[in-house]
């Protein structure tokens, strides 16, 4: 059971991952086209901030998934009453 859980939370990761690394791509090709909406300088400003949080959530993904890896596995909150103290 827990290896399906791991599993299916890595391919979401892995997903999550592709579907950042697409969109920075995106935007680094459409920030040299035309602005519309705004002057040039601040789309190209708003493309770059844009890139910049895409990657932090990239970096965001990798602590998280390496946090699900590294956690204990057991997650039994009374592991410390086996020295037979109080649980209850």
């Amino acid at each position: 059971m827990i290896t399906t859980v791991i599993g299916v939370y890595s391919l979401y990761i892995l997903v999550r991952l592709y579907v950042s690394v697409m969109q920075i791509g995106y935007i680094n090709r459409i920030k040299h086209k035309g602005a519309v909406l705004m002057g040039e300088r601040e789309y190209l400003d708003a493309a770059n901030y844009a890139v910049a949080k895409e990657k932090l959530g990239m970096m965001e993904t990798f602590v998280e998934y390496g946090l699900f890896l590294i956690c204990p596995k057991s997650t039994n909150t009374n592991d410390h009453c086996r020295d037979g103290a109080n649980c209850h």
